[in-house]
């Protein structure tokens, strides 16, 4: 099983710049709800920061991707990659992802 680190960075070399926008809304929200309001992470420091410097570099030099995807867009606008914290962490689907993904990873592997 690839480790999501892999599956993001192999995301990240295709795609259009609005595909890659909203991907990355959707994952950098998922694991700031893992972070903040569940006090667990999955993956590493550096990698979510890479995630977050990644998306807003690309927001700022494609603005008009930037405003044509609608996930989040509002929350997403100003998103400097530094204030994670402040996106709608009581989101219901990535709230829900969010706890798939806890669930998956405390599942214990069977014994061969």
């Amino acid at each position: 099983m690839a480790r999501v680190e892999d599956q993001v960075l192999e995301y990240w070399e295709r795609g259009t710049d609005e595909e890659r926008i909203h991907h990355l809304r959707r994952i950098i929200l998922v694991h700031s709800i893992l972070y903040y309001r569940f006090n667990t992470s999955v993956i590493a420091d550096h990698v979510f920061d890479e995630w977050t410097y990644e998306l807003a570099r690309i927001q700022r030099e494609n603005p008009l991707a930037m405003v044509r995807v609608l996930y989040h867009k509002e929350s997403f606008l100003f998103f400097s990659g530094a204030d994670a914290y402040a996106l709608p962490l009581y989101d219901r689907r990535a709230t829900n992802r969010a706890i798939q993904i806890m669930r998956k990873r405390d599942k214990p592997t069977p014994w061969p």
